[in-house]
């Protein structure tokens, strides 16, 4: 019976592990869609659009309750202060919430869906 428990014990290990690795790959995705897309949000002339474009996800999810109160906050204040707050709060490696807020981004109507990792 032991033997039986470390064989189901090395299984889910693995399956804990392969689920860490495409984790992991899945937030370097995120990570590298964001930083592409900050300097877009700079530019003059295309910034304000994919932002009124972005709070206007935002307003949808509220009204519909499909996101948490916490993320549509936090995005409204980057989304008021893009040049600050995007790099501070979105790409800093440090950043608390960097990881969460990436997976839950209002920007998600430009997430290639040829590209998007979980679609393969």
């Amino acid at each position: 019976m032991a033997e039986h428990l470390t064989a189901d014990h090395e299984e889910i290990l693995a399956l804990r592990r392969a689920a860490r690795a495409e984790k992991a790959k899945l937030d370097a995705w995120f990570q590298a869609f964001h930083e592409r897309l900050y300097p877009r949000l700079l530019d003059p002339e295309r910034g304000p659009e994919l932002i009124a474009r972005a709070g206007a996800r935002l307003e949808f999810c509220e009204l519909r309750g499909t996101c948490s109160r916490h993320y549509i906050e936090r995005w409204r204040s980057i989304l008021a202060s893009v040049d600050t707050e995007f790099e501070r709060q979105v790409l800093d490696s440090e950043a608390e919430w960097r990881i969460a807020l990436q997976s839950n981004s209002p920007f998600q109507f430009l997430f290639p869906a040829e590209g998007a990792p979980w679609l393969k």
